[in-house]
C-alpha cells in the first residue's frame, strides 16, 4: 500500500498515528506529494487531489474533513404569567 501525503495537511498526523499504532509501518509506503501540481501520481489516484489518499491496487481511501454541524437556532421561552395570589382569610 502506498501513502500519498503531504506533510503540512492536518489529517495526516491522524493517519500516521494510526499507522503507528497498528504496526503497519512495514506494509505502508510513504510517498510525499504536491496536491495542486499537475502531473503527479496523485491526480491519477485520486481526482479531487484530496490529501491524505491511501492507495492500493483494488481500492483508495481518503480521509475527508467532516461536513460543520447544522446550526439550530435556539427556541424562544415565553415567560410564564403569575396568576394573581389569593389571600386567605
Amino acid at each position: 500500500m502506498k501513502l500519498l501525503y503531504t506533510p503540512i495537511a492536518g489529517y495526516v498526523h491522524t493517519v500516521e498515528a494510526v499507522i503507528h499504532y497498528a504496526a503497519l509501518q512495514d506494509q505502508i509506503e510513504l510517498i510525499p506529494t504536491r496536491p495542486f501540481d499537475s502531473g503527479t501520481a496523485l491526480q491519477k489516484i485520486n481526482p479531487l487531489g484530496k490529501v491524505p489518499t491511501l492507495h492500493e491496487a483494488k481500492f483508495n481511501l481518503t480521509v475527508e474533513k467532516a461536513p460543520p454541524p447544522k446550526k439550530v437556532e435556539p427556541k424562544k421561552v415565553e415567560p410564564k404569567k403569575e396568576e394573581p395570589k389569593k389571600d386567605k382569610k
